[in-house]
């Protein structure tokens, strides 16, 4: 059985909640990543920003990104599991949620990890890869606040 632990990246860049709109997209594009969790002074993930968040919750919504804080446009209750976790419960987390990345934490639940559709690919039986992925994209596209 092999755990979130040997496939999660580990170098996962996180922001805050006083982090603008324009704050994150920036911090995105430095990194060249679509994703951040927000979290708190402890680091727990409180939430999650993307960067279709940004697109649909700003641009779309015409807000000023400099003057709009994370808290009021992130997704909150980000998906996480323990980084002891089996990637198959990662797996049926990404099913039922529908999501294509799931945050790993530690037994405080501080983040440690990230693992991303793309780490589960490569650690796959192809024939079993193939069912998962397009159960995972059946219905792919939704915004939650």
């Amino acid at each position: 059985m092999m755990l979130c632990s040997e496939i999660m990246k580990r170098q996962v860049i996180s922001t805050t909640l006083d982090t603008t709109a324009a704050g994150a997209a920036l911090l995105m594009k430095e990194q060249q990543i679509g994703f951040l969790p927000v979290c708190d002074a402890s680091g727990r993930a409180i939430g999650v920003m993307t960067v279709r968040d940004i697109a649909l919750r700003v641009c779309a919504e015409d807000r000023n990104s400099s003057r709009t804080a994370l808290a009021e446009i992130m997704t909150r209750k980000p998906i996480c599991c323990k980084a002891a976790s089996s990637v198959a419960q990662a797996e049926a987390l990404m099913l039922k949620h529908k999501t294509l990345r799931i945050l790993c934490v530690d037994a405080h639940d501080r983040v440690v990890g990230l693992v991303t559709l793309a780490d589960v690919v490569h650690h796959q039986d192809p024939i079993r890869l193939a069912h998962f992925v397009r159960e995972l994209t059946d219905r792919r596209f939704r915004m939650e606040k």
